[in-house]
């Protein structure tokens, strides 16, 4: 494969942590010299946030970089290869993709102020199940294996769309959880929210490595979350005791820069429960490198 140089993207930084310093001027005036079908190579070369900048602003490069066969890999990249059908046949996987990052985003801003992950979660009596969300979808997939493991490769999928917590519901939550023991409140269904979280948060800032301006920022609102050690604080939990962690079973891959932004509505993390007759826990997987958090509190 030829290797070449392109003006305003620092190749070194691309190749090295997955992501490009990027001079977009510079860019653009070098696209605008380029016939069309080498244009077409050049922008299936650049990373998603230089291509997502492009699409969105340079006016004579605008619908080359927003063509579908730039955002099909990343699409796909995003839902871990498999993308539901819907997304598919809707034949848009730039508008595909950039409102799965939006919904992620705005469920991580739900997340907080409801100190709810916002994953759905059923017991399963016949199979282990687990749970990824992507944006607005969640992946359920059922497996004959044991359910200490992630599921990839087999078991039973099914897609289906998540409604985001309405407006109206959010404060009215957060109004009852504030008259008494606001951290300690648990839904239904998940696990306790405020050392899952800390783990959950901490796993990402890992995960953010490659892309040192996001480490920082997600290193920062670590930090300041973990100060607040009152019961009002984002961490806190009187069921930590109650909480068991298990060590990375291998090293994480180069992850996408849409899937870190997406946190744990990017498909990084895998929810699942396990039953007996004395209750039920839950186990929250990091995805990437197979460390996991189990919540034991439902016993």
């Amino acid at each position: 494969m030829v290797s070449f140089y392109i003006p305003g993207l620092c190749a070194d930084t691309a190749r090295s942590s997955g992501r490009a310093d990027v001079d977009m001027q510079c860019l653009e005036l070098f696209l605008d010299m380029l016939p069309g079908d080498l244009l077409q190579s050049v922008l299936a070369r650049l990373p998603v946030e230089a291509l997502c900048a492009l699409s969105a602003t340079a006016k004579e490069v605008r619908a080359a970089a927003s063509a579908p066969a730039l955002w099909w890999p990343h699409l796909f990249g995003f839902f871990d290869g498999e993308p539901p059908e819907e997304e598919v046949a809707a034949f848009d996987p730039r508008a595909s993709l950039m409102g799965a990052m939006r919904t992620a985003l705005a469920l991580r801003r739900f997340e907080v102020r409801l100190r709810q992950l916002h994953f759905p979660l059923e017991s399963c009596d016949s199979a282990p199940c687990r749970y990824r969300v992507y944006g607005s979808w969640s992946k359920r997939v059922v497996s004959p294996r044991s359910s200490d493991e992630p599921v990839d490769g087999g078991g039973f999928v099914t897609w289906t769309r998540l409604p985001l917590p309405p407006a109206a519901a959010s404060r009215e939550l957060s109004r009852a959880r504030g008259s008494a023991h606001p951290a300690c409140a648990r839904q239904r269904g998940t696990p306790c929210f405020g050392a899952v979280c800390e783990w959950k948060d901490a796993k990402l800032v890992e995960m953010a490595r490659g892309f040192p301006e996001l480490e920082l920022r997600l290193a920062a609102q670590l930090r300041a979350a973990r100060c607040d050690t009152t019961p009002a604080g984002l961490y806190y939990s009187s069921y930590r005791r109650d909480t068991s962690l298990r060590e990375a079973q291998r090293a994480p891959p180069e992850l996408p820069l849409t899937k870190v932004v997406a946190g744990a509505y990017g498909g990084l993390f895998e929810l699942g429960r396990n039953g007996c007759e004395h209750g039920s826990w839950d186990m929250l997987t990091c995805v990437a490198d197979g460390s996991s958090i189990t919540d034991f509190s439902g016993l």
